[in-house]
């Protein structure tokens, strides 16, 4: 049998962006075929906690699935979920999936927060000798690209990718964020150090999440339902 090959994937962006759930949903990708098979059990890798509406009663459920979490603020939601960075490793056989989850940038605790955070991360990333991806999370018609960048250096630009999340609403395009991105990444190339990252449909994937709290919803123990219309929206964000 051959050796699983091992990928490192590092995760940033800002507060809410969705990069733990991204890291959840991903594993169901590559677990199940369907939504269908994901509903039955979904898999969590994070603890996640989040409200929804029943749509028989309109009254708010709270749906939760996985183990509480010190590392996880599941409660307050103005927050970033994460608190530290750490690796979540998915394997099957074939692959290592090793995804590092990094507290929000420009969390609402402020500025010395941010910098705690960034101090953080550059101390955990030291530890592994090679990060194959660089996953910029970002979330489609926001202006506002500049402030994940603030970090990156130059050798870093060839693993950059850009994953928008919440999609669905601008049909899996990056809406308004994609130009305010590309010129924000000409203005990165024009300036010292001069650092050229690629903007095109090898660097961006765009997509929607929701699926997998779809999947937690109607899953066990939650086991809500929702109408066929909703399911079909479900199921086509997860294709």
């Amino acid at each position: 049998m051959s050796t699983p090959r091992n990928i490192t994937i590092l995760l940033l962006g800002e507060t809410g962006v969705g990069k733990s759930t991204f890291i959840n949903a991903f594993i169901n990708y590559l677990t199940y075929e369907t939504l269908d098979e994901a509903s039955r059990s979904p898999r969590c890798l994070i603890p996640v906690s989040f409200t929804i509406a029943d749509q028989r009663t309109y009254k708010s459920q709270t749906v939760r699935l996985g183990t509480v979490d010190i590392n996880e603020n599941t409660q307050n939601t103005t927050q970033s979920a994460t608190q530290y960075p750490r690796c979540y490793q998915f394997t099957n056989d074939s692959i290592i999936l090793n995804f590092i989850d990094t507290p929000g940038i420009a969390d609402t605790s402020g500025i010395d927060k941010d910098k705690r955070n960034m101090k953080n991360l550059l101390d955990f990333i030291s530890n592994y000798r090679e990060i194959n991806a660089i996953c910029v999370l970002l979330k489609p018609n926001n202006a506002k690209v500049d402030i994940v960048f603030n970090n990156l250096n130059k050798s870093a630009a060839d693993n950059i990718l850009f994953l928008f999340t919440n999609a669905r609403s601008t049909h899996y395009a990056p809406g308004e964020s994609g130009p305010a991105l590309m010129a924000l990444l000409d203005v990165i190339k024009q300036r010292p150090p001069n650092v050229d990252i690629e903007y095109s449909r090898e660097t961006i994937y765009c997509f929607d999440n929701e699926a997998f709290r779809y999947a937690v919803a109607t899953g066990p123990p939650n086991n809500m339902v929702f109408g066929d219309d909703f399911q079909r929206d479900y199921e086509n964000s997860w294709k």
